[in-house]
């Protein structure tokens, strides 16, 4: 009998521990004064990457279809952890996704189970990636409200033996579910139309 009490204690408190990280998401709905949904003219120091000089941010922008880097100050660290980029995707001009770009730093895990706690996916594993004659690790977890607010974190740690040939780092996304959902039937109707001109 007590063991069935203690393991429903256990899954309460996990149920409020999850209610509490999923208040914190509602709540935040982005990082720091950047807000989910916001236009971007809001905010100062964005610029389009386009207008960027740096070959890393363009990879970003294609790889993930980003709009906006950050070129101000405010934004330098979370924690003790080093942000190397801050990106927005926009919808009509709305942000529709915040993605920072960190130094691979356990701290900054620590860090966010502070704030938010564990994540509702990808707690535990990772995976291994093997390229030619060396490899690396990837592991993606996800917090999320169940309303519109997603974070993702995202991680590739590299074994001291091939950080020459390439480098560890984290990616941390707020995610607007609502307006990446609009976005990506936007871009795909783009995408038809384009098609459609070549038959």
């Amino acid at each position: 009998m007590k063991k069935s009490y203690l393991i429903l204690l256990c899954l309460l408190c996990a149920q409020v521990l999850v209610a509490q990280s999923v208040k914190k998401l509602t709540e935040k709905k982005g990082f720091r004064y950047i807000k989910l949904g916001n236009p971007a003219s809001y905010y100062d120091d964005f610029i389009p990457i386009e207008k960027s000089n740096d070959n890393t941010a363009k990879i970003y922008e294609t790889s993930f279809g980003l709009d906006m880097i950050y070129t101000g100050d405010k934004y330098k660290k979370i924690g003790n952890t080093d942000i190397n980029y801050l990106f927005l995707k926009l919808h009509e001009g709305k942000i529709a996704e915040i993605k920072i770009v960190c130094d691979f730093d356990y701290s900054l895990f620590d860090t966010i189970e502070l704030v938010y706690g564990k994540p509702n996916y990808g707690e535990y594993g990772e995976t291994k990636v093997n390229i030619g004659d060396m490899h690396y690790y990837v592991k993606t977890m996800i917090w999320y409200d169940f309303i519109d607010n997603q974070m993702v974190l995202s991680y590739k740690k590299v074994p001291p033996e091939f950080k020459d040939k390439t480098q560890s780092k984290i990616e941390l996304s707020f995610v607007s579910v609502a307006l990446n959902r609009k976005l990506s039937t936007s871009e795909k109707s783009q995408k038809r139309k384009k098609a459609d001109k070549e038959f």
